[in-house]
Protein backbone atom coordinates (compact mmCIF):
# COMPACT_ATOMS: atom_id res chain seq x y z
CA UNK A 1 0.00 0.00 0.00
CA UNK A 2 2.73 2.34 0.31
CA UNK A 3 3.78 2.10 -3.48
CA UNK A 4 2.57 4.68 -5.36
CA UNK A 5 -0.97 3.85 -7.46
CA UNK A 6 0.77 3.04 -11.03
CA UNK A 7 3.30 0.94 -9.32
CA UNK A 8 0.79 -0.79 -6.68
CA UNK A 9 -1.20 -1.92 -10.03
CA UNK A 10 1.54 -2.95 -12.20
CA UNK A 11 3.13 -5.35 -8.70
CA UNK A 12 -0.66 -6.28 -8.37
CA UNK A 13 -1.06 -6.90 -12.46
CA UNK A 14 2.34 -9.22 -12.45
CA UNK A 15 0.93 -11.24 -9.23
CA UNK A 16 -2.09 -12.72 -11.13
CA UNK A 17 0.19 -15.20 -12.82
CA UNK A 18 0.13 -16.56 -8.97
CA UNK A 19 -3.42 -17.18 -9.72
CA UNK A 20 -4.71 -20.48 -10.31
CA UNK A 21 -7.16 -19.69 -13.10
CA UNK A 22 -7.28 -21.99 -15.96
CA UNK A 23 -7.93 -20.23 -18.72
CA UNK A 24 -4.81 -17.74 -17.53
CA UNK A 25 -2.60 -21.01 -18.05
CA UNK A 26 -4.75 -22.11 -21.29
CA UNK A 27 -3.84 -18.63 -23.16
CA UNK A 28 -0.20 -19.31 -21.44
CA UNK A 29 -0.03 -22.64 -23.18
CA UNK A 30 -1.62 -21.24 -26.48
CA UNK A 31 1.07 -18.03 -26.43
CA UNK A 32 3.46 -20.26 -25.80
CA UNK A 33 2.34 -22.65 -28.81
CA UNK A 34 2.19 -20.27 -31.28
CA UNK A 35 6.38 -20.50 -31.71
CA UNK A 36 6.82 -16.94 -32.25
CA UNK A 37 7.78 -13.76 -29.18
CA UNK A 38 5.21 -11.30 -31.30
CA UNK A 39 2.54 -14.13 -31.82
CA UNK A 40 2.61 -15.01 -28.25
CA UNK A 41 2.50 -11.18 -26.98
CA UNK A 42 -0.48 -10.52 -29.04
CA UNK A 43 -2.30 -13.97 -27.60
CA UNK A 44 -1.90 -12.43 -24.28
CA UNK A 45 -2.82 -8.69 -25.19
CA UNK A 46 -5.70 -10.01 -27.03
CA UNK A 47 -6.64 -12.40 -23.69
CA UNK A 48 -5.68 -9.22 -21.64
CA UNK A 49 -8.67 -7.51 -23.37
CA UNK A 50 -11.08 -10.06 -23.32
CA UNK A 51 -11.26 -9.77 -19.28
CA UNK A 52 -10.71 -6.18 -18.47
CA UNK A 53 -13.78 -4.86 -19.37
CA UNK A 54 -15.25 -7.86 -16.76
CA UNK A 55 -12.64 -7.47 -14.20
CA UNK A 56 -13.32 -3.43 -14.30
CA UNK A 57 -17.35 -3.93 -13.93
CA UNK A 58 -16.87 -6.30 -11.35
CA UNK A 59 -14.66 -3.79 -9.68
CA UNK A 60 -16.81 -0.77 -10.04
CA UNK A 61 -19.96 -2.97 -9.22
CA UNK A 62 -18.63 -4.55 -5.38
CA UNK A 63 -17.34 -0.81 -5.14
CA UNK A 64 -20.88 0.48 -5.84
CA UNK A 65 -22.93 -2.05 -3.79
CA UNK A 66 -20.59 -2.71 -1.38
CA UNK A 67 -22.05 0.88 0.44
CA UNK A 68 -21.49 1.09 4.31
CA UNK A 69 -19.83 -2.43 4.16
CA UNK A 70 -16.89 -0.84 1.97
CA UNK A 71 -14.50 -0.96 5.37
CA UNK A 72 -15.17 -4.70 5.96
CA UNK A 73 -15.07 -5.72 2.51
CA UNK A 74 -11.53 -6.17 2.62
CA UNK A 75 -11.76 -8.69 5.53
CA UNK A 76 -15.17 -10.20 4.11
CA UNK A 77 -14.06 -10.68 0.94
CA UNK A 78 -11.03 -13.19 1.13
CA UNK A 79 -12.84 -14.70 3.99
CA UNK A 80 -15.81 -15.48 1.34
CA UNK A 81 -13.20 -16.76 -1.26
CA UNK A 82 -11.42 -19.04 1.31
CA UNK A 83 -15.07 -20.43 2.04
CA UNK A 84 -15.72 -20.99 -2.05
CA UNK A 85 -12.67 -22.69 -2.91
CA UNK A 86 -12.94 -24.79 0.65
CA UNK A 87 -16.77 -25.84 -0.48
CA UNK A 88 -15.12 -26.07 -3.81
CA UNK A 89 -12.42 -28.61 -2.96
CA UNK A 90 -14.64 -30.65 -0.32
CA UNK A 91 -17.56 -31.14 -3.15
CA UNK A 92 -14.94 -32.39 -5.32
CA UNK A 93 -14.05 -35.54 -2.80
CA UNK A 94 -17.54 -35.95 -1.83
CA UNK A 95 -17.22 -34.87 1.76
CA UNK A 96 -20.39 -33.07 2.93
CA UNK A 97 -20.99 -30.77 5.96
CA UNK A 98 -21.95 -34.19 7.60
CA UNK A 99 -19.01 -36.14 7.28
CA UNK A 100 -17.09 -32.56 8.31
CA UNK A 101 -19.30 -32.93 11.60
CA UNK A 102 -18.30 -36.44 11.87
CA UNK A 103 -14.85 -36.19 11.29
CA UNK A 104 -14.45 -33.01 13.89
CA UNK A 105 -16.16 -35.60 16.14
CA UNK A 106 -14.03 -38.42 15.71
CA UNK A 107 -10.88 -36.12 15.70
CA UNK A 108 -11.59 -34.57 18.86
CA UNK A 109 -12.56 -38.45 20.32
CA UNK A 110 -9.51 -39.88 19.00
CA UNK A 111 -5.72 -39.47 19.92
CA UNK A 112 -3.45 -38.60 17.06
CA UNK A 113 -1.43 -41.77 17.48
CA UNK A 114 -4.75 -43.93 17.02
CA UNK A 115 -5.56 -41.32 13.87
CA UNK A 116 -2.15 -42.05 12.58
CA UNK A 117 -2.48 -45.46 12.98
CA UNK A 118 -5.72 -45.99 11.02
CA UNK A 119 -3.92 -44.08 8.21
CA UNK A 120 -1.20 -46.41 7.99
CA UNK A 121 -4.20 -49.11 7.95
CA UNK A 122 -6.46 -47.94 5.18
CA UNK A 123 -6.33 -49.91 2.04
CA UNK A 124 -6.03 -48.19 -1.34
CA UNK A 125 -7.66 -50.80 -2.89
CA UNK A 126 -11.12 -50.38 -0.79
CA UNK A 127 -10.93 -46.52 -1.44
CA UNK A 128 -12.92 -45.31 -4.20
CA UNK A 129 -10.90 -42.37 -5.02
CA UNK A 130 -8.09 -44.84 -5.44
CA UNK A 131 -9.56 -47.79 -6.93
CA UNK A 132 -9.75 -45.98 -11.02
CA UNK A 133 -13.54 -46.89 -10.97
CA UNK A 134 -15.70 -43.66 -11.24
CA UNK A 135 -17.59 -42.69 -7.66
CA UNK A 136 -21.23 -42.72 -8.10
CA UNK A 137 -23.24 -40.14 -5.98
CA UNK A 138 -24.89 -42.83 -5.22
CA UNK A 139 -22.59 -43.99 -2.67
Amino acid sequence: MSLPPVRRAVVIGLMTTLLPCGWLYAFVATAAGTGSAQFGVLTMFVFWLGTLPVLISVGAGVRAISGPLARRLPLVLPLLIIAAGLYTILSRVGVSAADLAGVGAQVRATSLEELADHVHELDAEQMPCCSGEPISDEE
